[in-house]
């Protein structure tokens, strides 16, 4: 009996070891691992040594195993191997066939980057606006394809509440890969406050620690390197002995001199120092009072190997440049003209030019002057303040309307009470004082009215104007019956008068001569409206004579 259960617990060893060694894994292993850990810590105990507790354990040994194998799953019998926690990264499902198919777990990798503050992308879109979806209830995808949904947005009430209680971190930006508000944490505030405030970004950071001792701290009783000194700190060297014996050799034929002579060293000193003219010029930083040479003008057309015609001297110019003293020439040179470029001889005064541009820059000093600061404003005159200028009108109290154009007279009756005027459309106004217009008559279409007066007298209402070569004399309808009266009787005893002079003048003397004016009557059209007599006036040149004269 005992030697086939033996045998049977072999077998059964065998095949459990098989198993475990093609099929099992650590997560199937696990409590068998935890038993056996539960069997050291048993082992600690005296009475586990005796022979009892071994026939126990070996019998239980046989039930366990016998059990385990029995109460394996499919998916750990012929499962691929897996890690140690194969349990938590697979399970096992049934496919459309009825096999088993094994379903893994999401990856989740372990975040492990010094840079904490970075995080994942959300939106895995990329570079592009979010304004491609605004046709769209998403607003990009994820990154296992799936779609992010467009945050909600509130109502305009809840917008304005918004904007009138702003919350902590607000910053009225949206983030482009969610679309959400983009607001600021507190510890991103708190770097703003800091950043503003002038302090160290990093509150962990302390710019004044206390000094640490690195090398008087801890009083060393041992050198840190015990090693022996070498034998070469006890040795001369070989290479400085050849070296020495080189400069010995040297200073005994004579190339070495340890002290040279007064003399020489005089000699050295004040020895004219030539310079390379062919070399390249070595660039030097321009001193701070250097003033540039003023540059040459340029060459002009009578320098020119084949000048134009008219910058070519003549002989007589040749000949009273030639007799000229140098001094009092204009130009140093004269024009010649060559056929080609070949036939150009040598400059003869290119020598003595460049002499005197080098007396030029080497005896005339520069002087940089600063210029003068000066507020053009101050040049100006100073205008007295308004204020001070009064009384003048400051207000306009009345607008007189109806003048089409530039008004170009204006004049007030002797009463005071009326005021005319006249302009470029040919028509004469009279007005109240208080912008009613009062009457009006058009004296021409095409020449303006110059000149309006009154005559200056308050017993009648005459009105005189000037347009072109015509002179008009009319009383507006605007006074009594009597000024009116009188007012008329006075230009009808002028007209009368100026009608009989002229008659009598032609009569008498055949030979007069011709009046400086022509009266008459305007019309029955601008009689009817108050324009009473008319005055052609005939403008002569001073100095000219009638011919019909004496």
């Amino acid at each position: 009996m005992p030697s086939s259960t033996k045998e049977s617990r072999k077998r059964k060893d065998s095949v459990v070891d098989s198993c475990s060694d093609n099929d099992f894994d650590g997560s199937m292993l696990e409590g068998v691992l935890s038993r056996s850990e539960d069997g050291s810590s048993e082992s600690d105990d005296p009475a586990f040594d005796s022979d009892e507790s071994m026939d126990d354990s070996a019998s239980n040994e046989d039930k366990d195993t016998t059990g385990f194998y029995d109460k394996l799953p499919l998916s750990a019998k012929a499962g691929p191997k897996m890690g140690v926690d194969s349990r938590l990264s697979y399970r096992t499902v049934t496919d459309a066939n009825g096999g088993e198919r094994y379903e893994y777990a999401e990856i989740d990798p372990v975040y492990d980057s010094d840079d904490t503050d970075a995080q994942g992308q959300t939106n895995t879109i990329g570079n592009i606006p979010l304004s491609f979806y605004d046709s769209y209830p998403h607003i990009g995808y994820d990154i296992n394809g799936k779609k992010i949904m467009r945050p909600a947005t509130g109502e305009a009430l809840d917008a304005l509440l918004d904007s009138i209680e702003l919350p902590k971190g607000w910053t009225g930006l949206l983030d482009p890969e969610t679309g959400k508000p983009l607001n600021l944490n507190h510890e991103e505030l708190e770097l703003l406050r800091r950043l503003q405030m002038g302090e160290v970004p990093e509150a962990s950071y302390d710019p004044y620690p206390d000094m640490v001792p690195y090398f008087t701290g801890a009083e060393e009783r041992m050198p840190l390197s015990a090693a022996p000194e070498p034998k070469r700190r006890f040795v001369p060297s070989k290479y400085e002995a050849k070296r020495v014996a080189q400069l010995v050799r040297a200073i005994k034929e004579g190339r070495i001199l340890p002290y040279k002579p007064t003399e020489e060293m005089d000699e050295v000193q004040h020895k004219e120092k030539y310079y390379d003219i062919w070399t390249n010029e070595e660039y030097k930083e321009p001193h701070v009072m250097n003033i540039p040479a003023p540059k040459l003008a340029p060459p002009g057309y009578d320098l020119s190997y084949n000048p134009p015609p008219e910058f070519l001297p003549t002989a007589e110019e040749r000949i009273s440049w030639e007799e000229t003293d140098p001094e009092d020439r204009e130009k140093e040179y004269l024009p010649f003209q060559f056929d080609s470029l070949r036939k150009v001889p040598g400059y003869d005064q290119l020598v003595k030019e460049r002499f005197e541009r080098c007396l030029d820059l080497y005896l005339a000093p520069r002087v940089r002057k600063n210029r003068l600061n000066i507020d053009p404003n101050s040049l100006l005159p100073q205008l007295p303040r308004p204020e001070e200028l009064k009384p003048f009108p400051t207000l306009c109290q009345t607008i007189f309307r109806g003048h089409v154009g530039r008004v170009r007279s204006v004049a007030f009756s002797p009463d005071g009470e009326w005021i005319a005027s006249g302009g470029d459309d040919g028509c004469v106004r009279v007005w109240a004082v208080n912008g009613h217009q009062g009457w009006m008559v058009r004296l021409s279409a095409d020449e303006a009215v110059n000149t309006i007066r009154w005559r200056p007298n308050k017993e009648t209402f005459v009105l005189a104007a000037v347009t072109g070569e015509d002179l008009f004399f009319m009383v507006p309808p605007l006074c009594n019956d009597a000024v009116d009266k009188a007012s008329r009787a006075v230009l009808d005893a002028g007209f009368g008068c100026a009608s009989n002079s002229t008659h009598h003048a032609s009569a008498g003397d055949s030979t007069a001569r011709e009046t400086s004016a022509k009266w008459s009557r305007p019309g029955s059209k601008l009689e009817d409206l108050g324009v009473l007599l008319k005055a052609t006036v005939l403008w002569m040149s001073t100095g000219i004579l009638d011919t019909h004269g004496a």
